[in-house]
């Protein structure tokens, strides 16, 4: 069973472990990445990631593992979710991501699935400068974290600075699966 729970005082970031059952992660680890169709995402076009065909049969029955646990998610959150788009990354050698926020972006999950080590998570920070680390996300399979990106009570915009300052390194990938979670 996985656990989610909360990294920062607000309870607007959480850690998720074992988010799959054991048959479903490893059903994930088992696909052949590197040859999947993919092409490059859009407004990412020069970035070192691959954006896996979201029409391949392998990717939506992989999908339906996450967009089955939304009802639990609605439980744990008190949200609404009726659906979620599930988008799977590849990061390639040299891929890095700059500090930023998702802005006014859905609430999101993103799980690690393939990665050179655990140092290869997402980071979060206090502030764009990235002086305070506030969390590091593991890069271990399974594993991530969800990010509650809704408007605060008083209408004001949460800011999550996140970012992958590590390259991935030569002769190795990063996959990572992110969904956005959206209500009716």
């Amino acid at each position: 069973m996985s656990t989610i729970t909360p990294v920062e005082p607000t309870h607007r970031l959480w850690q998720v472990v074992d988010f799959l059952s054991p048959d479903q992660a490893a059903d994930i680890l088992a696909t052949d990445w590197l040859n999947m169709p993919w092409r490059r995402g859009y407004m990412q076009e020069h970035w070192h990631r691959r954006a896996i065909d979201l029409d391949h049969p392998i990717i939506q029955r992989l999908n339906s593992y996450v967009h089955d646990q939304i009802p639990r998610l609605n439980q744990q959150f008190g949200t609404n979710y009726v659906r979620g788009l599930g988008l799977w990354w590849l990061d390639e050698p040299g891929f890095t991501v700059d500090i930023h926020t998702d802005g006014h972006l859905n609430n999101s999950l993103q799980l690690s699935w393939i990665a050179p080590d655990d140092s290869y998570g997402t980071r979060f920070y206090s502030d764009k400068a990235g002086k305070q680390l506030i969390y590091q996300a593991l890069g271990r399979a399974n594993t991530g974290y969800i990010m509650l990106n809704h408007l605060n009570e008083d209408g004001s915009q949460p800011l999550h600075w996140h970012g992958m300052p590590k390259p991935v390194p030569e002769n190795t990938f990063r996959l990572c699966n992110y969904w956005q979670f959206e209500e009716d």
